[in-house]
């Protein structure tokens, strides 16, 4: 079947509200319904597919905001420059939000790629984890 790991990943850690995602275990394809557009061609697949077979159709979870914060925490860890590290932790305390996070890295491109590379593996290690769960830990990740 192959999984694709991109789309995966992507609804792993998609914060939006108006989006559900599912996957199809039997042909590994994911859906993403949308509230404001529940008339698309994949949802009515994805509707119909649910109709016969619902034990097929798994809804992704999506990663709650304390672990994207716990991760966000564990990345400052690694970093080396202190002053950076002060900074994001400020930018996260309390009711902070992962666009200032993301902000507080103004002109250090490379300790943001570092952050993403970071994220990914986290998100990638979540992923296998729940695929175990469904059945599916042994398909190949495209």
């Amino acid at each position: 079947m192959g999984l694709k790991l991109k789309d995966l990943l992507t609804a792993l850690g998609d914060r939006s509200r108006d989006s559900k995602y599912f996957l199809d275990k039997k042909s590994g394809k994911m859906y993403c319904i949308k509230v404001d557009n529940l008339q698309s061609a994949d949802t009515k697949e994805f509707m119909l597919l649910r109709q016969k077979e619902p034990e097929l159709c798994v809804e992704i979870p999506k990663l709650p905001s304390e672990e994207q914060y716990k991760d966000m925490k564990a990345f400052l860890g690694t970093l080396k420059d202190i002053k950076l590290s002060e900074r994001l932790d400020r930018l996260i305390d309390g009711s902070g939000s992962y666009r200032d996070f993301l902000d507080g890295f103004a002109g250090k491109e490379n300790e943001k790629q570092n952050w993403y590379n970071f994220r990914d593996r986290r998100l990638k290690e979540r992923l296998q984890s729940w695929l175990k769960t469904q059945g599916l830990g042994n398909e190949p990740l495209l």
